[in-house]
């Protein structure tokens, strides 16, 4: 920051009331006006506005709030993440294909085709023997 770069918004410089240094209606105070940090002052204490204590407590209490907030937030994403990977789990283990299983039961499968088809092929040699070795 430099003095070639620092300007200020225009709409400061047209209009002073965007500032705290004045109230509405009375310009006549100057730069000085050391009445509004005085009522400032007084609201410092009051404890109506600060849920019952001072203004240093109430931002004391806002920053509790939004770490307890914060802490919250993070172990709800842990546990929502936990949850997730664990219906995720459960629904494979119930879904889900076990590629060792589905081969072996692949090789179940093709020696019990070949075995039936060795079955059939005696059976049929069986009755070609009967048939047209007995004369029947």
């Amino acid at each position: 920051m430099t003095a070639k770069n620092v300007s200020i918004a225009k709409a400061s410089d047209k209009d002073a009331a965007i500032f705290a240094t004045t109230t509405l209606g009375n310009y006549t105070d100057g730069v000085d006006a050391a009445h509004l940090i005085e009522g400032l002052q007084k609201l410092q204490n009051k404890t109506k506005l600060f849920r019952g204590g001072g203004g240093d407590a109430f931002l004391q209490c806002i920053y509790a709030d939004v770490t307890v907030d914060t802490q919250e937030c993070n172990i709800f994403t842990t546990n929502f993440t936990n949850i997730q990977t664990t219906i995720s789990q459960q629904r494979m283990s119930v879904s889900g294909v076990d590629e060792d299983e589905e081969a072996l039961d692949l090789i179940k499968f093709q020696n019990a085709y070949n075995l039936a088809s060795k079955c059939i092929s005696v059976f049929s040699e069986i009755y070609d023997r009967l048939i047209l070795q007995t004369g029947v």
